[in-house]
C-alpha cells in the first residue's frame, strides 16, 4: 500500500464515518425490509481491494459505511456480495430484524464452542484475526484460521488439563497465582502464537503463499475427524510428544490426523 493510498484510506473512512451518521433515521427502513424478507440476514464484506489511487481509494472509503448499512446497495447487489468471514461463526447473520425496528434490539447468530472458550481467556477476535488491507486475503485467512481454530482449542484444553494437574501438584505456584491464573499464562500464549503460525502458513498479507494448499490440506484432513476423536488425538499428540500439537504446522497436523484415525480404527 502506497503512502497516499494509506492516507486516502484514512481521511476517506473517517470523512464516511461522520457523514453516514447523518443517515442513521433510515436505518429504520433498512431494518424493516430485513425484517419483512426483503434483505437478507447474513453480514456482508463491502470493503474492496485496494487500487493504488488516491481519488479511487478515498471515494471507496467515503462510501463504504453507506454501503455497509444497506443505505447505497439494493437487496441485489447486498446478496452478491461476499460474506463477512468471522473467525468465530461460519455465517455471521442478524437474528430477528423485527425486533431491531420495534424495540432497538440488535441480536446476531452466537459464536463458536471454541470461540467462547478463547473469549473467556480474555482473546479477541480483532487481535487473532487477519489483520490483511486486502478484504480478499483477509476473507481468505479467516476462513481459513476459522476452520484450524477447533484443532488449536483441542490442543489448548489437552495442554489445559496437564497444566492443571501440574498446578495441583506445585505448592510454590499455588503460593504465587490462582490456578487459572496458571492456566491462563499457557494457554493463551499457545493460542495466540499458533495463530500466527498459521497465518505465515496462509499468506503475507498481500497474496496467498505458495505452501497454503498444503497447509490447508493437512488441516482438512484433521477437521474431517469427529470432534471427541479431534480431542483425544489431540491428548495422545501431548502425551506422546511431550508438547501440544501446533496447529499452524503442517507436520503436526498430518500427525494428529494419523492419531486420530488410528484411535477411530481403534474404536471400532
Amino acid at each position: 500500500m502506497t503512502r497516499d493510498e494509506a492516507a486516502a484510506r484514512r481521511v476517506g473512512r473517517a470523512l464516511g464515518n461522520y457523514l453516514s451518521t447523518w443517515a442513521v433515521p433510515f436505518a429504520q427502513i433498512i431494518d424493516s425490509e430485513r425484517a419483512l424478507g426483503m434483505r437478507g440476514e447474513e453480514y456482508k464484506d463491502v470493503a474492496k481491494d485496494p487500487t493504488l489511487e488516491f481519488g479511487s481509494t478515498f471515494e471507496k472509503e467515503i462510501k463504504r459505511p453507506f454501503d455497509a448499512r444497506g443505505f447505497t446497495t439494493s437487496a441485489a447487489e447486498e446478496a452478491a456480495l461476499p460474506a463477512r468471514e468471522r473467525l468465530f461463526q461460519e455465517k455471521s447473520s442478524r437474528v430477528g430484524s423485527a425486533l431491531k425496528v420495534g424495540l432497538g434490539l440488535t441480536l446476531r447468530t452466537q459464536d463458536s464452542e471454541e470461540g467462547e472458550y478463547i473469549k473467556r481467556l480474555g482473546l479477541t477476535e480483532f487481535e487473532l484475526g487477519s489483520t490483511s488491507k486486502v478484504p480478499s486475503i483477509r476473507r481468505f485467512e479467516n476462513a481459513q484460521l476459522r476452520d484450524i481454530i477447533p484443532g488449536i482449542v483441542d490442543a489448548a484444553q489437552a495442554y489445559e488439563e496437564s497444566s492443571r494437574d501440574t498446578y495441583k501438584g506445585s505448592p510454590e505456584l499455588q503460593d504465587e497465582m490462582t490456578e487459572q491464573e496458571f492456566v491462563n499464562s499457557r494457554i493463551k500464549p499457545l493460542i495466540t502464537t499458533q495463530i500466527k503460525a498459521a497465518k505465515k502458513q496462509l499468506s503475507d498479507g498481500k497474496t496467498v503463499m505458495a505452501d497454503a494448499p498444503a497447509y490447508i490440506e493437512a488441516m482438512t484432513a484433521y477437521r474431517r475427524l469427529p470432534s471427541d476423536i479431534r480431542k483425544n488425538a489431540a491428548s495422545e499428540f501431548l502425551l506422546r510428544e511431550g508438547r501440544p500439537a501446533n496447529g499452524g504446522d503442517v507436520e503436526d497436523l498430518f500427525a494428529l490426523a494419523e492419531y486420530g484415525k488410528a484411535l477411530r480404527d481403534a474404536y471400532k
